[in-house]
């Protein structure tokens, strides 16, 4: 395979995904953007109360690690977390 063939197959996969979502296509716009006020929201009332962005350690915490990978997680690297100032609950 040449590159311009390797090229040409990335640009139809993505235009295909694009095609396929082409229908919900306001749908996603709209659910991006909520997702994108309520974090600057949530990031704001941080900053307001005074704990200076501490909360999105924990809101990083919960996209990171979803409750199959905090089950799989050893003892000491639990504690390691917690020591870092991470929510495991």
């Amino acid at each position: 395979m040449k590159m311009d063939d390797v090229r040409k197959f990335a640009i139809n996969l993505i235009l295909a995904v694009l095609g396929f979502l082409s229908p919900i296509n306001d749908f996603l716009f709209a659910v991006a953007l909520l997702f994108g006020v309520n974090f600057i929201c949530g990031l704001l009332a941080d900053v307001v109360e005074g704990h200076q962005l501490a909360r999105t350690k924990q809101m990083v915490s919960c996209i990171i690690f979803n409750d199959t990978q905090k089950a799989a997680l050893s003892a000491t690297e639990k504690a390691v977390l917690i020591n870092k100032g991470w929510t495991l609950a």
